[in-house]
């Protein structure tokens, strides 16, 4: 039975509206190193580094970062100021100290292993919803819809709802943005909710407010 959804006097198919999604994703797709990999731990790591920052700015030092603690037991032995050292070209010092004890705790609590589920995720040190969300999602493809500020705006355009930066902590909007990434497997959950990952980050962006044919999927809708 196709999957409505409605909002705003505005209702479309939500399966027609994923496909739409996939193929202009394998024209415009951005392939980074924290999505070929399975490894729970190297996900929470890329997670907690792109907490606003640009996922290009992310790349090197994601990669230099998880060749030097390629684990939560290499990690947590690091001397703090070498794990700050890794971290500070991303800015934003106040974050640096959750990655060790994220370690700390994995190490002494789950043997070193990320818990698979999000309640264990969410209460981890530094761990909010959306990392928890998205390590579930990505890592051990669970059913969890990943709803931040940017994904909510798409929703938002969608349905010609403004939104703004606290947008995501409304209920009626995160419900509207979790409807557009659900699916009915696990095996799929992962696939639109890169894709609206994708979408928000390349084109419905929170200083464009006009969206170019051919370049964004959200125009057909």
């Amino acid at each position: 039975m196709p999957k409505i959804i409605e909002a705003n006097n505005h209702s479309f198919s939500l399966d027609l509206f994923h496909a739409d999604l996939l193929r202009w994703d394998a024209q415009f797709r951005r392939v980074y190193p924290w999505r070929t990999t399975d490894n729970p731990f190297h996900i929470m790591m890329a997670e907690l580094m792109l907490r606003r920052t640009q996922a290009r700015q992310v790349v090197k030092v994601y990669k230099d970062f998880i060749a030097k603690y390629p684990d939560a037991h290499a990690l947590a032995a690091a001397p703090a100021k070498d794990v700050a050292r890794s971290l500070f070209s991303l800015g934003l010092a106040w974050r640096v100290p959750a990655f060790q004890q994220i370690a700390h705790t994995l190490v002494e609590q789950y043997d070193g292993s990320v818990p698979s589920s999000y309640d264990a995720l969410i209460s981890l040190p530094g761990v909010g919803d959306y990392v928890a969300s998205a390590v579930s999602c990505f890592a051990f493809g669970q059913d969890v819809s990943i709803i931040d500020t940017n994904t909510v705006r798409v929703a938002g355009r969608l349905f010609g709802i403004p939104t703004h930066a606290e947008s995501c902590h409304w209920t009626g909007e995160s419900v509207m943005s979790d409807r557009l990434t659900q699916r009915l497997t696990t095996r799929t959950f992962q696939r639109p909710n890169h894709r609206l990952m994708v979408l928000q980050m390349r084109i419905a962006v929170h200083y464009k407010m006009g969206c170019h044919p051919e370049s964004c999927v959200t125009e057909n809708w």
